[in-house]
């Protein structure tokens, strides 16, 4: 458990090197978490959530579906409610 505690909260004993490591390590755990809980509250909302969401931007109707459906994790694209 020492160890653990070491590579997250850093340690006296740690040379400059091994600090420096530490740091991009938690960097890229902690950006690769937060991309995690990302896409779980996206999902969930997602599912949730079920709302026309266009919007209107200098006169013209604008619907973020086109750009929401690149990015969905089950590759499936959204249908625009107003297609049906």
């Amino acid at each position: 458990m020492g160890i653990i505690k070491t590579i997250i909260v850093g340690g006296e004993g740690l040379t400059e090197k091994q600090e420096k490591i530490r740091k991009l390590f938690m960097y890229l755990v902690s950006g690769c978490l937060t991309t995690a809980v990302n896409w779980v509250c996206y999902v969930a909302f997602d599912k949730l959530v079920k709302a026309d969401m266009a919007v209107n931007l200098f006169g013209k109707e604008m619907s973020p579906l086109p750009f929401l459906s690149h990015i969905s994790l089950t590759g499936s694209r959204y249908s625009d409610p107003r297609e049906a």
